[in-house]
């Protein structure tokens, strides 16, 4: 299996939500018929350096509220009134907001999604919390939980992750699987369709 990521910054943000980075990690795994990766996963996100907004006296609330609809909701469920990050949240190590927008991935990865999940989750940085739409997971709650993932109160579509915390799950779990995987030659054609559908209609 091999992560191939791409991330957008901006050295001289001029909107709020430029502060906001996007990335996409694309998942590619061995085909013994073709002798090469295939791309059989892609997932999108941002990232946001909290000390870097905070630093040039902006606040969080204005990043997520200057982007788009979700967002805004991402950051209402997040913050508090004062716009800081909630109790449950908030950590002297936490430095980064990962957000994972969306995940596409090929049927047969779905057996080894908490690997690609938690690995992907430690890409930018420890001192971090992970926030992941329920929606964009076939990982069940219980799963996610051993994940270290937790509810937001009173939000249920969103969960959220302090990956500095020690978690039960460990990913030497299902890394044999995720080694293990070959995916037939079309994946990327099944990939690159449904990615196709989802954000270039």
């Amino acid at each position: 299996m091999l992560f191939q990521v791409s991330f957008d910054y901006r050295p001289c943000p001029s909107e709020p939500d430029d502060y906001l980075c996007p990335f996409t990690v694309d998942v590619l795994c061995w085909n013994a018929d073709t002798d090469e990766h295939v791309l059989g996963g892609r997932i999108k996100g941002y990232d946001l350096d909290i000390f870097r907004v905070l630093g040039i006296g902006r606040g969080i609330w204005d990043v997520f509220d200057a982007h788009s609809g979700d967002l805004e909701y991402v950051g209402t469920t997040l913050l508090t009134d004062d716009g800081e990050l909630r109790e449950e949240l908030s950590d002297d190590f936490v430095s980064r907001l990962m957000l994972i927008d969306d995940v596409c991935l090929h049927p047969i990865l779905h057996r080894c999604e908490r690997f690609i999940l938690d690995q992907v989750s430690t890409l930018f940085s420890e001192a971090s919390v992970l926030v992941l739409w329920k929606s964009q997971t076939l990982v069940s709650e219980k799963d996610l939980a051993q994940m270290g993932f937790q509810k937001i109160a009173d939000a249920d579509a969103i969960f959220f992750r302090l990956n500095m915390n020690k978690q039960e799950y460990e990913a030497s779990q299902d890394r044999a699987i995720a080694e293990d995987i070959e995916l037939p030659p079309d994946a990327a054609t099944y990939i690159e369709d449904l990615w196709r559908q989802k954000f270039l209609h």
